[in-house]
C-alpha cells in the first residue's frame, strides 16, 4: 500500500523506473541499488501532489511532536506504523515534489484586452476570458506584431481564439492555470465594437 511504500523509500532517489506486464512497477534506488517491485497504482499516488499534500497533512501532528505515529491497521494488528522520521521524510519528499499537471485542453473562447498594452515585447498579455481575468502566452502568435502595425492595443480589442489550458495542482494545494494563445481566429477592434456584430461570442 502507499504508506508502505511512503516510508520504505524515505530520502532515497529513485534511479530508474520500469514496467512489468502485470501491472506493477519495478524500482531501483540510488547508492544502494536496492530494488523493489510495486503496484503500478501506488507509484502514480505517489507522484501525485495533490495526494501527497493529503498525507503530508495527515503527518503534520507526528512532525510537530503532537502525536507519536500513525498505525493502519488490520483485525487488530498493526499493519504499517508511521513514525517522526517517517514522518518528516515523507513531508520532506511531498515539499520537494513538482506540480502535478493536467493533458493540455484547447478550446475556442473569446477574449478582451484587459488592459491596454504599451510593451508589445511581452509574450503575456492579460486578457478577460469572459468574467475571469487572465494571463495568456502570446508567442505563438501575431498579435503582438499586429497591435505595432495597428499603432497599440485597446481595453475593448477583441479575439476569438483556440486557447489551450493547462490545469496545475502545487504541492502548496493550490490549483492553477497556464493559458496559451494558439491561434486567432477573429479580430474585432474595440473602437469599432458597435459596427462590428458578426463576431461569433460562443465557446467550443
Amino acid at each position: 500500500m502507499l504508506w508502505g511504500y511512503l516510508k520504505l523509500r524515505g530520502k532515497r532517489q529513485e534511479k530508474s523506473v520500469e514496467n512489468i506486464n502485470d501491472g506493477n512497477v519495478t524500482i531501483k534506488f540510488e547508492g544502494d541499488n536496492n530494488t523493489i517491485i510495486i503496484q503500478k497504482t501506488v507509484y502514480q499516488l505517489s507522484r501525485s501532489a495533490k495526494v501527497m499534500g493529503s498525507a503530508a497533512k495527515m503527518l503534520e501532528p507526528i512532525s510537530k511532536g503532537a502525536a507519536d505515529k500513525l498505525e493502519f491497521r488490520d483485525d487488530g494488528k498493526a499493519r504499517v506504523t508511521t513514525d517522526r522520521q517517517a514522518a518528516d521524510e515523507i513531508i520532506e519528499y511531498y515539499e520537494s515534489m513538482k506540480d502535478d499537471e493536467s493533458e493540455p485542453q484547447t478550446m475556442t473562447v473569446p477574449l478582451r484586452i484587459r488592459s491596454p498594452v504599451f510593451d508589445v515585447h511581452d509574450k503575456t498579455w492579460d486578457f478577460m476570458l469572459f468574467d475571469n481575468k487572465i494571463s495568456a502566452d502570446i508567442s505563438a502568435t501575431s498579435i503582438a506584431a499586429d497591435a505595432i502595425a495597428r499603432g497599440g492595443s485597446a481595453i475593448n480589442d477583441l479575439y476569438r481564439v483556440k486557447l489551450q489550458v493547462i490545469e496545475r495542482h502545487t504541492p502548496g494545494g493550490q490549483t492553477k492555470f497556464d493559458y496559451k494563445i494558439l491561434e486567432v481566429l477573429e479580430f474585432r477592434p474595440g473602437h469599432l465594437e458597435e459596427q462590428q456584430s458578426g463576431l461569433d461570442l460562443g465557446g467550443e
